[in-house]
């Protein structure tokens, strides 16, 4: 299949982890919001199936066959949302001149990608961001609410400069997805990374749809990655914060090896067995976790250093032209 390179192609990066009952759906209501902008755009839609377990990759690697614009990549396993949203980028950017990223579910609606390519056709943007709505959206899990809104102010506290509720709903041009892309971090945090890129940047809010079927891939175990690798690949303030922490230890210890000193010399007893052993339990926690925080950084530091492939491409659909 080869595609026909022109000005203003448009793709739409969506990463897939088994979706098989919403890529047909996905593909209905793009095309139906979109079709106004075909004298505009030359628009594709590139799934990205992150190495999902039911028959996906089929549904994906069937429409590629019966359309000219639908195209395909899946990954050799499930590298992550993150990584799989990075490997369609990537090959986005060998034939687009912009690029749309959403979630393959319609949380994102496909009325809000119509706004984007609006905007983008009548103003000089380099990315538009979509934006949730800050009233309580009852598509969108409560404890997913909360957890979000307390994870960007943590961002916020420790100077990580991200605009809450933005998520991976996005439209950016070439040139910035580019420069996105261009960041090598083994664990990719795409918000993290389009907050300080500059570019001329605009945000749309929406309210997020419910999910046409199934439920969230998101589990509290990749939930926790994500925050935690979005922290960890944005600030070095938690280093940082064990230093000074250290330091406070440090200045207690000397104090209770004063009094304890003292305590002897003046042969008085120590009563204090329950206090003794709150103050032994506390330090050794906070040194365990000051462990834990270097230990993480130095394992990213460690994986960084291998050098390996952020993902596999396992088999696509998409066969390139040179560019004239």
């Amino acid at each position: 299949m080869n595609l026909s390179i022109k000005k203003n192609n448009l793709t739409i990066v969506l990463p897939c982890y088994n979706e098989k009952d919403t890529v047909l759906k996905t593909i209905f209501e793009l095309n139906k919001n979109l079709n106004s902008f075909l004298d505009d755009y030359k628009i594709f839609y590139l799934f990205v199936d992150d190495g999902s377990i039911d028959n996906t990759w089929e549904i994906i690697s069937r429409q590629s066959k019966l359309s000219d614009f639908i195209y395909g990549i899946r990954l050799s396993t499930n590298f992550g949302h993150q990584i799989a949203l990075l490997a369609g980028i990537e090959n986005a950017l060998k034939f687009s001149d912009y690029i749309l990223t959403m979630d393959a579910d319609l949380q994102h609606p496909p009325e809000i990608a119509r706004r984007m390519c609006e905007l983008m056709r009548n103003e000089e943007i380099d990315i538009i961001n979509a934006q949730q709505a800050l009233i309580h959206n009852n598509n969108i899990n409560l404890f997913k609410q909360i957890s979000s809104r307390y994870f960007y102010k943590f961002l916020k506290l420790i100077g990580v400069k991200i605009q809450p509720r933005v998520g991976d709903f996005r439209l950016m041009s070439a040139k910035a997805a580019a420069a996105l892309v261009s960041h090598h971090d083994l664990e990719f945090f795409a918000r993290g990374i389009i907050a300080r890129l500059g570019f001329k940047q605009k945000t749309i809010q929406y309210y997020a749809n419910k999910r046409f079927s199934g439920e969230s891939k998101y589990s509290l175990r990749k939930m926790l990655k994500l925050a935690l690798s979005g922290i960890t690949s944005t600030s070095i303030l938690p280093l940082r914060l064990t230093f000074i922490l250290s330091i406070i230890l440090f200045l207690i210890c000397i104090i209770m090896v004063i009094a304890a000193i003292a305590t002897w010399i003046n042969n008085q007893v120590v009563p204090g067995w329950t206090s003794l052993i709150i103050s032994i339990y506390f330090l050794f926690g906070i040194n365990f976790m000051i462990i834990g925080i270097l230990g993480e950084y130095i394992g990213k530091n460690y994986r960084q250093s291998l050098g390996r492939p952020r993902y596999i491409i396992q088999d696509n659909t998409i066969s390139y032209r040179e560019i004239k």
